[in-house]
């Protein structure tokens, strides 16, 4: 599959820093193939996930190293945490993917204020939180 117009070949130039990517929900099965094809593609990946092990496990697919950052999308401060690091460690971000969502599986006329709440969080609230801090950067 051709790279899309605009995008990274695999090789860098010699000095050319890769591109970086930071991925959200970053140990989802919809974050390892969007991982895997980002690495055919030469981006230098950060996962973030609530969960650093499934993070790890799709880093340990790709062929460079991936940096795994624990993020609760949930929390605020959490949030912010991935923003200044971002920010001091990666001036330029070249793409943010705000794949991390969330789902309470059952009938959502059982569901709670708590899991309501979840809901716009992570799939809501924390994207805008993400956009906000690091399009600067972009």
């Amino acid at each position: 599959m051709n790279a899309p117009a605009g995008s990274p070949t695999t090789t860098q130039s010699a000095g050319q820093s890769a591109p970086v990517a930071l991925l959200t929900g970053g140990g989802g099965a919809i974050a390892r193939a969007i991982a895997l094809r980002l690495d055919v593609l030469g981006y230098r990946l950060v996962l973030s996930d609530i969960n650093p092990a499934a993070a790890e496990a799709t880093a340990a697919l790709l062929s460079q190293p991936a940096e795994v950052i624990r993020c609760d999308q949930t929390d605020p401060a959490d949030c912010a945490k991935l923003v200044k690091h971002m920010r001091e460690r990666y001036p330029q971000l070249d793409v943010l993917i705000n794949n991390a969502g969330y789902i309470h599986p059952g009938d959502f006329l059982d569901t709670n204020d708590a899991e309501i709440h979840r809901h716009i969080e992570i799939n809501l609230t924390s994207p805008l939180r993400l956009i906000q801090g690091l399009a600067p950067h972009m």
